[in-house]
């Protein structure tokens, strides 16, 4: 096994080598019941937000549309080209192939995104499979060389394989928000896989595993092993992949720790920058972009903003679904974001200028020029909407603390401070007020009724 881990003896991960924005897809449709992805998406971690709101989720549905009802929570995008896009784009950290369970369709799903998927992670991408069927088996050894067999179907305990795999488990799941938490027992119904190699082993039975049910007759045999048996069973279970890793989750039934655990192994491995083996631009196509770059500057410094506007625009439209590869391209896609949000501030457009400046964040989360003008723009949009904005400034405030230390900061700093203030006393005297309206209108009426009766 390749040694991927440049951390500490026991496995953690170095943090100056951990992503700073984590960005994932999920690649949706391929189940034989479409639910499980409402599970994900309603999930609530222990600090009662959604697990996976951090990671910058994005969505997909690359099947038939119909398949959902109305009780679904509706994906970000639909189809199998705008799932193909969005992992060419290089945004992305890591893929979430959720409940990729229909073997009907098992052809299908390697024909759309079996090499892309190979490239990505054997570029350095993560990949995790949670799935209610362990079918899928036969695509994880096509696509990724596992030599994985599938086995039993039943509830238990599982356990961590720490006494084969301590090292492994540390740095693919230990490096995540509550890890701590998680690397330990718990009972889930799940799809086992044989034949897996100690150092992929992740989460199996444990020495005191029975079967668990509310039928008496299939509850309580024994079917403990030891993690060291050759016929070991595993729930959990990853496997290296070129620069990359992927790994299976056997919960048919999507339980809260297998959906903790599947956070913390896309946090623990997911690589510093996002995989951006697809996303380069042609050479030629580049050059255009430069020039309308260029082009767009000479106009901002002549005072043009309209015709600066326009040349920012068009370079941005140059570059498709990609982002460029990391270096100049993927530099140069940031400042045009940058200049259009300028542009949009100096047109007083503010709510042109927050989206800009939130496009420029998605590729660079601390960039100060944006994250300054983000929340100068949210300021000017609470300031011109009736009644204020107190989520906007709220976040402006947040906005502000990866923008450049200076008087100009500190400044605008205390002039989103003394809005919220106000709106926040004004909100508090129209309570009052209520509150004072109501009780004399109580008495009033209580009132009135003395004197009716």
């Amino acid at each position: 096994m390749t040694e991927k881990w440049e951390g500490t003896d026991n496995g953690w991960r170095d943090f100056k080598d951990m992503p700073n924005d984590l960005h994932v897809l999920f690649l949706e449709g391929y189940c034989q019941v479409p639910w499980m992805q409402n599970s994900y998406q309603k999930y609530k971690s222990f600090d009662g937000n959604n697990r996976f709101v951090q990671l910058h989720s994005f969505r997909v549905w690359c099947t038939d549309p119909s398949y959902l009802d109305h009780e679904d929570i509706p994906p970000d995008a639909f189809g199998v080209k705008r799932g193909q896009q969005e992992i060419e784009s290089g945004k992305y950290h890591a893929i979430v192939v959720l409940d990729y369970s229909n073997p009907e369709i098992r052809e299908q799903f390697e024909k759309d995104f079996g090499r892309l998927l190979q490239a990505f992670a054997a570029a350095g991408g993560v990949v995790a499979f949670p799935s209610s069927e362990g079918l899928i088996v036969s695509t994880l050894a096509k696509l990724f060389d596992v030599e994985w067999k599938l086995a039993s179907y039943y509830r238990t305990t599982w356990g961590p394989c720490l006494s084969v795999n301590e090292r492994n488990i540390n740095y693919s799941f230990g490096n995540g928000n509550y890890a701590r938490r998680i690397t330990k027992e718990y009972s889930a119904k799940g799809v086992t896989m044989k034949s897996v190699p100690y150092h992929e082993r992740c989460f199996g039975l444990t020495d005191t595993s029975k079967t668990q049910s509310p039928v008496p007759f299939r509850s309580g045999k024994d079917i403990s092993a030891k993690q060291e048996d050759e016929k070991y069973e595993a729930v959990v279970a990853m496997h290296d992949y070129g620069e990359g890793v992927i790994a299976y989750f056997g919960d048919v039934n999507a339980e809260d720790h297998t959906i903790e655990l599947v956070a913390a192994f896309v946090e623990s491995r997911s690589p510093r920058l996002p995989i951006d083996c697809f996303s380069e631009l042609d050479q030629s196509v580049f050059t255009a972009i430069s020039r309308l770059k260029e082009e767009g500057n000479a106009f901002f410094k002549e005072g043009m903003i309209d015709e600066a506007l326009l040349s920012y625009k068009l370079a941005l439209e140059k570059f498709g679904h990609k982002i460029g590869t990391h270096g100049p391209q993927r530099e140069c896609h940031i400042a045009l974001w940058s200049n259009l949000t300028l542009m949009y501030m100096k047109k007083e457009d503010f709510h042109q200028a927050e989206s800009s400046a939130l496009k420029a964040l998605e590729l660079e989360w601390d960039h100060s020029i944006c994250s300054y003008n983000l929340a100068k723009a949210r300021l000017n949009i609470s300031r011109t909407t009736r009644g204020g904005d107190l989520v906007r400034l709220h976040e402006a405030r947040r906005n502000l603390i990866s923008a450049e230390r200076g008087n100009a900061t500190r400044k605008l700093l205390c002039s989103i401070t003394d809005e919220i203030e106000r709106l926040e006393k004004k909100k508090r005297g129209r309570f009052g007020a209520g509150i004072a309206a109501g009780f004399a209108t109580a008495m009033s009426g209580k009132s009135t009724t003395r004197q009716t009766s």
